[in-house]
Formats: C-alpha cells, structure tokens, sequence
C-alpha cells in the first residue's frame, strides 16, 4: 500500500459545504491525495456553487492564519486558490489531475500540524459568537401567601399573594415582569446593571431603592419608599411607544393607567400603603372594584362585584388579610345589597 493510499478523501454525500470543505483543504493538503481523490474534488466543486464558496472561505481562513498551503520540491510555496480553475477544468476533461504538487518529506509534519490546527480553528469559528442569556425564573405565590425572594443580586422582592413575577439577569441589565399581582422590591445597588420592572403598559427602573408596584385592572399603582425610579408609561403592553414619563422620589406615590397616562404624583402613606406586607389591608377613599381585586389574592372563594355603580363606590376600610369576609360585612351595612354564593364566588349586586 502506497503512501497516497492512507488518507481516504471526504464523503461528499455526509457534510454540509462548510464541513466539507474543511475535510477537502485537509486531505489535498496530507500530501496523500490519490487522482481518484483529485477527480472527486473537482466534481463536488463543480455540483454547487456553495461548494465552490465554502472551500474558498475555507483556503483563505488557513491563509489569513498564515499556514503554508503548498510546497514544491524547491521549497517554493504555492497558494491551491490559484489552482481551483485548473484543477476544475481537468476534472471536466475527465484528464488525470496532477496540479496538485507532491510534498517533500521534511514539509508533511508542517501540513499535519496545520491542517489540525485548521480544524480546531474552524469548529471555533462555527460557534456562536455570542452567550445566550439566562433563562427567566419564574417566582409565583399562592392565594394566601406572602413570598419573601432573594435575587441572584442581592436584592429582595416580597411578593403578594397570588401574583406572578418574571425575572431575567443578564451581564447589563436586570429585567423583571409582574405579570400579575403586586410586589415589592428593595433594590440591591449596581449602577452597572438598571433594575427595571415592567407591569402591564408600564415600566419603573431604579438602581438602589425601595418601591411596591400594583398590577391591577385598572392600571399600574407605583409607591416609593426609598430614593428614585423612572417611571414610562407606554402606548400598549409591548411597551413599543413611551408616551409618559416621571421621576417618582421617595414618599411619593404614582398611578399608571392602562391608557397609558400617568397621574399626577402624590404623597405616599407608607403605613397604609405598605400595610400588605404584614398581613393587613388597608384602603383610604378607594374604590371597591380595586379594593376586591386584591382582596380576592387572599381568598379561594372569590368576590364578584355586578353592578358598575357598586364596583366604582369608595370607602375607607382596615381588615386584616386572612379575615377578608369583613369586607362582605361592611358592604352589607352600607347598602341594600343581594349577595348570592357559589362554590367559588359570592355575587354582591344592588337590590332593584
């Protein structure tokens, strides 16, 4: 068995043209090519244009490298790109291909060497040039339940029953979606990295503060109890056009409605706000569709208001979060009501 017998030529029907070439620019280059190996080149150059592409990239990455492609007997180096005409022509001729000239000895190592090295260099180049981010986590509470969360940052977000927050930490940006509920984040510093909310059409960042954020049907109710965020509101939930902006400081309160237009800022009662976070809801002047929505968080039997008029009542109440059918009592008291249950709703509607 001969020398140019060892090395068997590339499978043209396994490979894309980039893997293929590779394979081809290896094997012309081992010094063991055989005609029939030669001829089989040429027509797989010939077959597609993208053949003919790939292996000119291929040629030129081992070139910009700074490898020899070719060496004569005279030590004088040769650059195969200049042949693949010649090379192209005798396979069509069907002549035997002998463009390819023989190696010296002493120069086979080098070749092997590069032709390694060239096919390291190119399964680098074949992978993305970029890290995926890492996946969201997803951090939901129960009905009921209030979640305390540390972030991979340091940071603390408590969480309010039945809500859903989406978070994503990337090398640049921190991003996090309450997709439903309410929340409230202390924000660990990292001027580096913006924390950023988005809550429906809304978005609020901060890099070092403390602020609680209410997703509800009416919009989004922004609360600051530490330093400052930013606070967008947009056309529509895809945040595609910001149509309101406003700095909200500490001890200052905010409104985001779903129409995308900000309230004007208010200050906050901290105490009454933020009375949730240990087990007690509070509510000055609010209106009763509001109130029910969040109250229902903490309830399996949940409470449907029917008519607008009474869903769109304010009152003032304080009831602690686990006793929620006081809210049924001082409705009760209040108006002439018909209040009907199911095994999952307790319908209040105005008495006709």
């Amino acid at each position: 068995m001969t020398s140019k017998e060892i090395l068997q030529y590339p499978d043209t029907q396994n490979g894309s043209p980039a893997e293929l070439a590779d394979q081809w620019l290896v094997y012309l280059s081992s010094g063991q090519a055989s005609e029939a190996g030669q001829r089989a080149f040429s027509q797989w150059l010939q077959a597609d244009p993208a053949n003919h592409s790939a292996y000119t990239d291929a040629e030129q990455l081992w070139l910009d490298l700074g490898f020899v492609l070719m060496h004569d007997d005279q030590g004088e180096m040769h650059d195969k790109s200049a042949e693949l005409t010649a090379v192209t022509d005798d396979a069509a001729n069907d002549a035997p291909a002998d463009k390819f000239t023989k190696r010296d000895s002493n120069s086979n190592w080098l070749v092997a060497a590069a032709a390694s090295v060239l096919l390291m260099v190119s399964l680098w180049f074949s992978q993305p040039f970029f890290t995926a981010p890492p996946a969201a986590v997803d951090y939901i509470s129960q009905v009921g339940e209030i979640r305390q969360i540390q972030l991979p940052d340091n940071s603390v977000v408590t969480l309010s029953a039945a809500s859903h927050l989406q978070v994503q930490m990337t090398d640049n940006a921190r991003l996090l979606t309450l997709l439903k509920g309410r929340a409230y984040f202390e924000v660990a510093k990292d001027s580096s990295r913006p924390f950023t909310v988005s809550a429906a059409n809304t978005s609020i960042t901060a890099l070092g503060t403390a602020f609680d954020i209410n997703s509800t049907r009416e919009g989004v109710d922004i609360a600051v109890t530490h330093g400052i965020v930013d606070v967008k509101a947009y056309l529509d939930e895809a945040h595609t056009q910001a149509i309101a902006g406003e700095n909200v400081y500490a001890g200052q309160q905010i409104h985001s409605a779903k129409q995308g237009k900000l309230s004007a800022v208010k200050a906050l009662d901290a105490d009454n706000k933020l009375s949730w976070k240990s087990g007690r809801l509070a509510y000055q002047n609010e209106k009763l569709s509001v109130i029910t929505e969040e109250i229902n968080r903490y309830r399996q039997q949940k409470i449907r208001l029917v008519s607008p008029v009474l869903q769109n009542k304010r009152i003032t109440l304080s009831l602690p979060s686990d006793q929620t059918d006081l809210l049924i009592s001082a409705i009760k008291a209040s108006d002439t009501v018909i209040v009907t249950q199911t095994a999952t709703e307790i319908v209040i509607d105005y008495a006709i």
